[in-house]
C-alpha cells in the first residue's frame, strides 16, 4: 500500500511538473495569441504606381481598406503592433491576381531591404504567420532571400521562381531565448537575381505575442522547482 501511495504521489508531481512547464512556456511568449491582420491591400484608395503610405495596417481591431482582422484568445487583430512598410508601390491589379505591394525597383542584386518593421508595444511582440512574393509575367527568373528576426527567436528561406505567378511562405521559427519587451522585429530580404520591379509582396498575416511580466515568469518557476523538490523529497529512499 505504501509503495503504491508513493506511485500516485509521483505520478501526480510528475502531471503538475508538465502542467507547470507548458505555463511556463505559454508565459515566455512562444504561444500566439492567434489574434492576427492580414495585409491584401485590396480596396486601398490609392492611385497605381503610389507609396503606399508607411504605418498603414498599425494598431487595428477593425478590418479596413486592404486589410482584415481575426479574433484570437486576448484580442481582436492587432492593437499593439505598430507595422512599417518600406518604400513600397501600389499595384491595383498585378497580372490579374488582384491588388499588391511592389517592390521597389532600387533594391537590385545583393541589396538588403525591408519588407516591413514591427514595432510593439510593452509587453507584447510581433510574428509572421505567412506572405505571398508574387512574380509578374514577362519577367525572368528570380531568388529571393528572406528573413525575419527579433530577440528571442527568427526565421529564413529562400524564394526562387522563374514563371509567373505566387507561392504562400510559412516560416519556420526558431526559438533560442525570451522575447524582451518592446522590441523591433526585421522583416527583410534579398535579391540574389532579377528584377527588383517584377516582384511583389501580398497576404502578409501576421500575428500578436503577448509577453508576460518578470514577476509571473519567477512565480511560475519558483512552482515548477518546488514541484520538482517534493518529487525528490518523497521518492528519496530512507536510510
Amino acid at each position: 500500500m505504501k509503495q503504491n501511495y508513493q506511485t500516485f504521489v509521483m505520478s501526480i508531481g510528475t502531471r503538475s511538473l508538465a502542467v507547470l512547464g507548458a505555463f511556463v512556456i505559454t508565459c515566455s511568449g512562444l504561444w500566439p495569441a492567434s489574434a492576427t491582420t492580414t495585409i491584401g491591400f485590396d480596396g486601398l484608395s490609392l492611385a497605381d504606381g503610389d507609396e503606399i503610405p508607411t504605418l498603414f495596417a498599425s494598431r487595428v481591431q477593425t478590418d479596413g481598406p486592404g486589410y482584415t482582422v481575426s479574433m484570437g484568445r486576448l484580442t481582436i487583430g492587432t492593437p499593439d503592433i505598430w507595422v512599417g512598410l518600406s518604400e513600397y508601390t501600389f499595384r491595383s491589379d498585378w497580372d490579374g491576381r488582384g491588388a499588391v505591394a511592389q517592390i521597389n525597383p532600387q533594391y537590385g542584386p545583393g541589396y538588403w531591404g525591408l519588407f516591413l518593421v514591427f514595432v510593439t508595444d510593452i509587453n507584447y511582440g510581433a510574428i509572421v504567420l505567412s506572405f505571398d512574393l508574387d512574380l509578374h509575367s514577362g519577367a525572368g527568373p528570380v531568388d529571393v532571400d528572406w528573413s525575419f528576426n527579433a530577440n528571442g527567436f527568427n526565421a529564413s528561406g529562400n524564394w526562387q521562381r522563374t514563371t509567373p505567378g505566387r507561392d504562400t511562405i510559412t516560416p519556420e521559427y526558431n526559438f533560442y531565448g525570451g522575447i524582451p519587451p518592446s522590441t523591433d522585429h526585421f522583416f527583410s530580404f534579398r535579391i540574389n537575381a532579377g528584377d527588383p520591379g517584377s516582384i511583389a509582396i501580398d497576404n502578409i498575416t501576421f500575428d500578436l505575442i503577448v509577453v508576460p511580466e518578470p514577476s509571473i515568469l519567477v512565480l511560475a518557476m519558483f512552482g515548477g522547482i518546488t514541484a520538482a523538490a517534493f518529487r525528490r523529497a518523497i521518492t528519496r529512499p530512507k536510510t
